[in-house]
């Protein structure tokens, strides 16, 4: 009887242990494969697909640095991840060696084909598949972007680098890292280093095959460089720093081209206008006056400019150029410059400065 009661007692314990074990996974979601190794932290880094989904804007590589102990000035980077292929899902898994508070460095295509990231003393930074030897987080909040020598022709092969910059209270950069079953997710939203211009064009023509056009546009900007984790804009070169652009000179705006009578309340549109080239700009706070006009300005140096060369086909033939002086603009920028050549009495060019995600809804001033 005795060894029965010792039997039926062990049994009872060990059907106990299990439920409780059972109940425990249940409670915690238990799960083998999820377990990390041991001082391992296991993150997934998701990026705003706001960004992968952007029209014209290629995005084909991504560097990652994640470092703890920045607060204290005792930065120890643990974990990198590089990669020349994005998914269209933004997701990057992640195994970090320690937990905790986690600056997360995240920088979209570090490896552009039209812009160099460059350290402070203006050396290129190469990124691949293993990190910078002894790379630090006040290093790279140093880099900067600058144009390189091989801008492409077509406005949809610009790679752009774009940055998570620093935000109130570390914003959108540190995470509390906790080692925890599973992976902990970091979501992360990157602002574009560079901004942009798009220039727009509209003329009236007539039966007697009279029209105007434009063969030319120049772009002079006087910013040498700007930072890529620090938004720092003036880094003025003094005009050095020159970019030009040609188009063709062979087109015909007509009256069949655009709509004979225009919308007043909403004429600067893509419903009046054509769109015929757009470009990447670095940003620049040192814009021209209100007018846009840059005339005898003895600030012209620190001014990006953007030159139009247009012509009138028919009686009389002419060719005109109009030096205009574009506004202050920071980075994530859009500047979209309006040129309305209607008649030898109706010439205007206007522009407009909004964040590149919005649409025209505000008053365009005109150039004098």
């Amino acid at each position: 009887m005795k060894n029965y009661n010792h039997i039926l007692h062990k049994a009872t314990t060990l059907l106990l242990t299990a439920a409780a074990a059972l109940s425990l996974c249940l409670l915690t979601g238990c799960n083998r494969e999820d377990l990390p190794e041991t001082g391992k932290y296991n993150v997934s880094v998701q990026l705003d697909t706001k960004v992968l989904d952007a029209e014209g804007e290629p995005v084909n590589s991504i560097v990652i640095y994640a470092f703890t102990g920045v607060s204290s000035g005792n930065s120890n980077l643990v974990g990198y991840l590089y990669s020349d292929k994005v998914n269209p899902e933004g997701i990057f898994p992640m195994t970090l060696t320690e937990g905790g508070a986690v600056d997360f460095y995240v920088i979209l295509n570090p490896n552009s084909n039209c812009f160099d990231i460059i350290s402070n003393d203006e050396t290129v930074v190469n990124i691949g598949a293993n990190p910078i030897a002894d790379i630090t987080p006040t290093a790279i909040r140093a880099w900067k972007i600058r144009y390189s020598n091989n801008t492409p022709e077509i406005f949809d092969e610009w790679e752009l680098p774009m940055s998570n910059l620093d935000g109130t209270a570390y914003g959108n950069r540190r995470f509390n890292i906790v080692n925890r079953r599973g992976w902990q997710t970091v979501p992360i939203s990157v602002t574009r280093a560079a901004s942009k211009v798009e220039v727009w064009f509209r003329s009236d023509g007539d039966s007697r095959n009279t029209y105007w056009g434009i063969t030319k546009l120049t772009s002079s900007d006087p910013v040498k460089a700007s930072g890529l984790f620090v938004a720092t804009t003036d880094h003025i070169d003094n005009g050095e720093s020159r970019k030009e652009v040609t188009i063709q000179s062979n087109w015909y705006y007509g009256t069949t081209d655009f709509p004979a009578n225009a919308d007043a309340s909403h004429y600067y549109s893509e419903d009046n206008f054509d769109r015929i080239y757009e470009y990447y700009i670095l940003p620049n706070t040192l814009g021209g006056n209100t007018s846009g006009d840059v005339g005898q300005s003895s600030d012209r140096e620190n001014h990006t400019t953007l030159e139009v060369h247009y012509y009138h086909q028919g009686y009389p033939n002419f060719t005109e150029t109009k030096l205009l002086s574009l506004p202050p603009y920071e980075r994530n920028s859009c500047i979209k410059v309006w040129c309305a050549l209607n008649s030898n009495e109706d010439r205007s060019f206007t522009y407009t400065v909004i964040d590149w995600d919005e649409t025209v809804t505000n008053n365009i001033p005109d150039f004098s």
